[in-house]
C-alpha cells in the first residue's frame, strides 16, 4: 500500500520520478507505478523494466513500451492543467469534448478515451496517438527512401507523357479544324454547282414553256379577231332590221351588199364554225414541259462527294502500349 500512496503522491504532482519533469505519455507498470514512456524506453532491458520505485519487474509486451497501459487519470489532469483541450488539438467526431489521443490498431484510426472504453474499441489493441504518429512517420520515411528512385522515374515519365498527350491533343485540334474547313469548302462547291444547275434548269424550262405557249397565243389572237367580226355582223343585222330603227334605204342596201358578198353570209359563218370545231390548236396539247431526272444527283451521291469523318489512332495506340513505369 505504501507504494500505492507514493504513486498517488507522484501522480498528484504530475511529475515523473525519473526525469523529474511533467509526464509525457504516462504508462503504468504492473506494480501500478507510472512513468513517462520515454523514460521506460531508456530503462528497458531485454524486454523487461525494473520499477525505479519498488524494483518489481514488468515484462514488456510485443510492440514495445507503447503497448503498456496508459494512465488516463494523469493524462486527463494534464489536459486540465494545461487548458489545451480544444485549442489546436483535434477533437473526436463522436465525443466532441474529447481529444483524439489514442490509435486503434484494429480500425487503423485515431480515437478518444471514451471511444477506447466503448465497443468495439474496448476489445481492440490501442496505443498512444503521438507514438503511433511517430512510428507511422518513421515507416513512411523508410517507404519514401525505398521508393525515392521510382518516384523520380515515375514523375519524369508521367510528366513527359502528359506533354505528349497535350501535343497529341493540339495536333488533333489542328486536324479537326483542317477537316472542317475542307468539308465546308466541298459543301460550298456543291452549293455553287447546285445553284448554277438550278439557274440553268429554270432557263431551260422557261424556254420550253415559250415554245408551248407561242402557238396557243397566236390561235387565241386569231380566234378573238374572228369573234369580234362575228359580233360586229350580228350587231349590224340587229341595227338594220330593228323595228325601231329608221334606217335609210342606202344603209339597208349597203348592209345587204356586204352580207351577200361573203362577210356575215351563212356560208361564211358555217365555214367559221367548222374551222373552230376542227380545233386547229389541238396539236399543242401534246407539247410537254418537264424535268429530266437521268442526271440528277441523289442524297447518297451528295454525301459521298462531301465526305465523312475518319479517325486513325494506330500510332497513339502503339505509344500507349509501350509505356511502362516499373
Amino acid at each position: 500500500m505504501a507504494s500505492g500512496t507514493l504513486s498517488e503522491t507522484r501522480s498528484d504532482s504530475l511529475q515523473c520520478s525519473v526525469c523529474l519533469d511533467q509526464f509525457k505519455n504516462p504508462k503504468f507498470l504492473h506494480c501500478y507505478h507510472t512513468f513517462c514512456e520515454g523514460c521506460l524506453r531508456r530503462l528497458e532491458r531485454k524486454s523487461q523494466v525494473k520499477c525505479p520505485e519498488c524494483r518489481s519487474v514488468t515484462e514488456i509486451p510485443d510492440g514495445g513500451v507503447s503497448r503498456l497501459q496508459t494512465n488516463f487519470y494523469i493524462t486527463r489532469r494534464l489536459d486540465s492543467a494545461s487548458g489545451s483541450a480544444g485549442n489546436g488539438a483535434e477533437m473526436c467526431q463522436f465525443h466532441s469534448t474529447e481529444k483524439l489521443r489514442y490509435f486503434c490498431a484494429n480500425c487503423f484510426t485515431p480515437i478518444c478515451l471514451d471511444c477506447k472504453m466503448t465497443s468495439p474499441h474496448d476489445r481492440h489493441s490501442a496505443m498512444d496517438l503521438d507514438t503511433a504518429i511517430r512510428e507511422a512517420r518513421d515507416e513512411l520515411k523508410k517507404q519514401k527512401a525505398n521508393c525515392e528512385k521510382w518516384l523520380k522515374e515515375a514523375t519524369r515519365k508521367l510528366s513527359s507523357y502528359v506533354r505528349t498527350l497535350e501535343e497529341y491533343r493540339r495536333i488533333a485540334e489542328q486536324k479537326q479544324r483542317k477537316a472542317e474547313d475542307e468539308l465546308r469548302e466541298r459543301a460550298e462547291t456543291l452549293k455553287r454547282q447546285v445553284d448554277a444547275a438550278l439557274a440553268d434548269g429554270l432557263r431551260s424550262i422557261r424556254a420550253a414553256s415559250v415554245e408551248v405557249k407561242q402557238p396557243l397565243l397566236q390561235h387565241r389572237s386569231e380566234a378573238e379577231r374572228l369573234l369580234q367580226e362575228v359580233q360586229v355582223v350580228e350587231k349590224d343585222f340587229n341595227h338594220v332590221l330593228s323595228d325601231s330603227n329608221r334606217s335609210s334605204g342606202r344603209e339597208v342596201f349597203s348592209a345587204w351588199q356586204t352580207m351577200s358578198s361573203g362577210k356575215g353570209s351563212e356560208a361564211q359563218l358555217r365555214r367559221l364554225i367548222q374551222y373552230v370545231s376542227s380545233n386547229p390548236a389541238a396539236h399543242c396539247r401534246n407539247l410537254a414541259v418537264g424535268v429530266q431526272h437521268e442526271e440528277c444527283v441523289g442524297p447518297g451521291t451528295i454525301a459521298r462527294f462531301v465526305g465523312k469523318a475518319r479517325v486513325e489512332g494506330r500510332e497513339l495506340a502503339d505509344e500507349l502500349g509501350q509505356l511502362h513505369f516499373f
